[in-house]
């Protein structure tokens, strides 16, 4: 039997970090959704494909030009924010856990 691409606990310790409750039974579908689509890069990585050459330099325009914009300033940026404390973003603590 192989060991599977993710495991149970670390769906639920991604799932935790998003901020999501799963129950047990929606924890083991995702840990068997995404062991598949994990399977399914090891499926790729295994084709013989010498004639298939690298990818990251394949767009060769840029999708608009880089032009200086008016920027959002920083009362306007707050004022969108749920939750603001001495002109900073307040969002939940995710790391250290």
């Amino acid at each position: 039997m192989r060991t599977p691409p993710i495991t149970i606990d670390e769906v639920r310790r991604i799932a935790r970090l998003a901020g999501l409750t799963l129950g047990d039974a929606e924890a083991a579908l995702m840990a068997s959704e995404l062991g598949r689509i994990i399977d399914s890069f090891s499926v790729i990585r295994r084709l013989d494909l010498p004639d298939c050459g690298a990818t990251e330099d394949a767009l060769v325009e840029p999708l608009r030009e880089d032009e200086p914009r008016e920027v959002l300033g920083q009362a306007s940026a707050l004022g969108l924010a749920g939750e603001v404390e001495s002109a900073f973003f307040v969002v939940p603590r995710v790391l250290g856990e």
